[in-house]
């Protein structure tokens, strides 16, 4: 069982901004490969019980084990947030997850 922070891009309709973040977000979970992050680009299939004009749920961000997590980790987390936030005006869900091996 792992307990797991994870970045995701808040919002479900994120195709404008998919093509900007998507690099550094990948460029992100590739560099900290070794620590176990994982790039995450969820998009769930469109459900019944969707109103006219919603969309379905879309992850789209990073995971990173909490055992991972110090403070260099949290403070790049932190700056790469910011720093798309500023320029794409986009906000971030940050939270953490208890998954099952």
């Amino acid at each position: 069982m792992t307990d797991t922070l994870f970045v995701y891009v808040d919002g479900n309709d994120l195709e404008e901004c998919y093509a900007r973040v998507t690099p550094q977000l990948r460029a992100l979970a590739a560099e900290w490969q070794l620590k176990d992050c994982r790039f995450v680009d969820d998009r769930y299939p469109t459900t019944p019980d969707l109103e006219a004009g919603d969309l379905p749920d879309w992850n789209l961000g990073v995971n990173l084990p909490l055992a991972a997590l110090g403070p260099i980790e949290a403070e790049r987390l932190v700056e790469l947030c910011h720093t798309l936030a500023l320029e794409r005006v986009m906000n971030f869900e940050v939270g953490t997850r208890h998954f099952q091996a």
